[in-house]
């Protein structure tokens, strides 16, 4: 036989259940981020011939700011589902990619509208410097409004950014250090 104690604790969990459930239902859903790892091989599909403009963030594991980054972008392009794409690529296993695009310090992000470079991040961005960016991408096509978010955004901090140190026999690269290069984006 349940005692009396074993079904209030059945009660309390049910209604704890059910409130949890209503409150769930409230929130606000955030659609998924169009995110994807690009390689190689992938890199012209996913990026060049992209249906929507993309962010393709060059960064590395070893990276801190690169998570953070990679994490303020994901959230901006989780509430502009559809309309922005985000590409990452990892600099030690796509080094051809990181040397074709001349990217020396991660992360660094360029922005690809129908195939075409339009701009760069370098460095760690927080997502309310970010979303005038998105804004100007995710609006109708208006080449001009995403360049004056570029020229917005600020020139990198000293300690936003990690330099890569790559040898030249192995074409491998990792850090060298942690601060930007004197270049601005």
């Amino acid at each position: 036989k349940p005692t009396i104690h074993a079904l209030a604790a059945l009660g309390y969990a049910v209604i704890l259940s059910s409130c949890a459930s209503e409150a769930d239902a409230r929130k606000p859903r955030r659609a998924v981020a169009d995110k994807v790892a690009a390689t190689e091989s992938t890199f012209a599909a996913e990026v060049l011939r992209a249906d929507r403009p993309v962010l393709a963030q060059f960064h590395a594991s070893w990276c801190s700011h690169c998570r953070k980054l990679g994490a303020n972008l994901v959230e901006l392009a989780g509430e502009h589902a559809g309309e922005v794409k985000i590409a990452t690529i990892d600099v030690d296993a796509e080094p051809s990619l990181a040397a074709r695009y001349q990217v020396h310090d991660v992360p660094t992000t360029f922005v690809f509208i129908d195939g075409t470079r339009q701009g760069e991040i370098r460095g760690l961005r927080s997502t309310a410097e970010l979303l005038p960016l998105f804004d100007s991408l995710a609006a109708p096509r208006s080449l001009s409004g995403t360049r004056d978010a570029l020229r917005q955004l600020r020139p990198p901090a000293r300690d936003d950014s990690c330099t890569l140190d790559a040898s030249a026999e192995s074409g491998a690269t990792g850090p060298a250090s942690c601060s930007v290069s004197a270049s601005a984006p």
